[in-house]
């Protein structure tokens, strides 16, 4: 049976400054940018139009809660501003079924 490797200090500094990190969008920020419709943002979301409109009709706010939903919206933006200058890897990590 293979054992979990250990993580070494600086690595786990790494993953505490990527879960602290402010690498997210904003909701209103996001649609400001793209011209996208509600059922866009509920599948980005997973989620149904009726919860994107109540999002929308009470400014989505900046909450602990918010945040996961944030960062998906930094992903799309960097995907939708700049797919083309994205290294490979990370084209096939966020869109599986690039292809090159």
């Amino acid at each position: 049976m293979h054992r979990p490797s250990s993580m070494t200090e600086q690595q786990r500094q790494q993953i505490y400054s990527f879960i602290y990190s402010k690498i997210r969008i904003k909701f209103q920020e996001f649609l400001s940018r793209w011209d996208v419709t509600h059922d866009f943002i509920a599948d980005l979301y997973h989620c149904d139009v009726t919860t994107v409109r109540s999002w929308i009709n009470k400014n989505f706010g900046d909450s602990a809660s918010q945040r996961s939903h944030q960062f998906k919206l930094f992903i799309a933006d960097l995907i939708l501003s700049d797919f083309e200058g994205l290294p490979d890897n990370l084209k096939i990590l966020f869109c599986p079924d690039w292809n090159r």
